[in-house]
């Protein structure tokens, strides 16, 4: 079914970067301990008020996530099984992107395993219930003066680097700290006073930057930082250290062209998300394979294609390509609540079936369609599925 209109959301107050903290109910002390932390470093935080009468409503939820500037999943041994908790991260993953540096942030409690969707990105791990440590690691307290006295330096450097550097310029409407040009090209820098720096800090600052970046007509930006001591920095984050070298590449840079020859219409594609047990076998083969084949498109469940590499990031790409998501909730599997919520948060159209009793789904989507089906029965699924396929493709 095509995505509901997003309910209105009123954001918290102040100017730091904004937080959205998923969790199980489980856990809601100790999110709320981390979110007081947070809060006393400058950052606003999502809480239910925020999100008026919608706080548990999905698509609600959706447009919190996409107005955040990152996502932090506590997950412990409940939060790991917690069904509402697959579903945020579902969504999160849509709206905010998939990469190793994207918003998303695991803070994982106790011997809790990550989520498979998440096992590449860089998490933080609770020591000793030491929230302070954590949020420590998310934001890094703010200084003016450090601020004004790194950004002296950088101006100080640009100078003896005899670059063509204008500091605070108004351009597009914006003000960056700096902005390079060589020739018609354009590098802007932002200072910021921070070592490491904390995970949210580094995601607001660089999702301001790209705002500037647009604004200017710039080819790139840089982030610059006392020091960076991440593992795997974000490569537009730069400590000052190596600010020449980074400005260096830049100016040697060599753009290439490329074009890229259209092709035929590729067929219509329909994913299938459901459980992986065989009594639904004739699910898939008999009712939604025969019912995508009924309007000239094609059915695809993850365990029937040959890939090569992380299963969850092919799960993800192919219900990106996908034009619809069948997604079968019999048994609220956690798979299918997770690609749903992937699914409902990039707008991709859904038709939800089950076949055990609907009472039993989670409450947030028990008020969407979904198409009762009895096992044994999938032929009359078949025509059903064919039905609403011809109504809302």
């Amino acid at each position: 079914m095509p995505s509901q209109p997003a309910p209105p959301v009123s954001l918290p107050p102040g100017r730091g970067p904004l937080v959205f903290v998923s969790f199980a109910a489980a856990d809601e002390e100790h999110a709320r301990k981390l979110k007081e932390e947070l809060s006393k470093r400058g950052a606003r935080v999502w809480e239910p008020e925020h999100l008026n009468r919608v706080a548990r409503v999905l698509n609600g939820v959706e447009e919190a996530i996409r107005r955040s500037d990152a996502f932090v999943v506590l997950l412990s041994e409940a939060g790991s099984e917690s069904t509402w908790v697959q579903m945020e991260i579902g969504a999160a993953l849509a709206v905010m992107g998939q990469s190793e540096t994207s918003k998303v942030v695991p803070v994982v409690l106790g011997d809790a395993q990550l989520p498979a969707a998440l096992r590449s990105y860089r998490s933080i791990f609770v020591r000793n219930n030491d929230w302070s440590a954590v949020a420590d690691n998310l934001v890094e307290h703010r200084s003016e003066i450090a601020e004004a006295d790194l950004w002296q330096e950088v101006r100080d450097l640009l100078k003896g680097l005899e670059v063509d550097a204008e500091a605070a310029p108004i351009i597009g409407g914006v003000r960056p700290d700096f902005v390079i040009r060589d020739g018609r090209r354009l590098l802007v820098l932002e200072v910021k006073p921070w070592s490491g720096p904390g995970i949210i800090d580094a995601i607001h600052a660089l999702n301001q930057l790209s705002f500037q970046v647009d604004a200017v007509g710039a080819e790139r930006g840089l982030l610059v930082v006392h020091e960076v001591r991440t593992a795997m920095p974000d490569p537009s984050i730069v400590g000052l250290a190596a600010l020449p070298d980074a400005i260096r590449a830049w100016r040697d840079e060599v753009e290439v062209a490329s074009s890229i020859r259209a092709g035929p219409p590729a067929p219509r594609q329909i994913f299938a998300a459901m459980p992986f047990a065989p009594e639904y076998s004739d699910t898939y083969w008999v009712a939604m394979r025969e019912a995508a084949k009924a309007i000239d498109a094609g059915c695809v469940r993850v365990d029937e294609i040959d890939y090569v590499g992380d299963v969850v990031a092919k799960i993800l790409e192919l219900i990106t390509k996908s034009d619809a998501v069948i997604a079968d909730l019999s048994e609220s599997a956690p798979n299918v609540l997770f690609e749903l919520g992937f699914a409902f948060a990039l707008g991709k159209t859904c038709i939800l079936i089950c076949s055990t009793p609907l009472s039993e789904l989670p409450f947030d989507i028990r008020n969407q369609r979904t198409i009762a089906y009895a096992k044994g029965q999938t032929y009359q699924l078949k025509e059903d599925l064919i039905q609403t396929l011809r109504a809302v493709l």
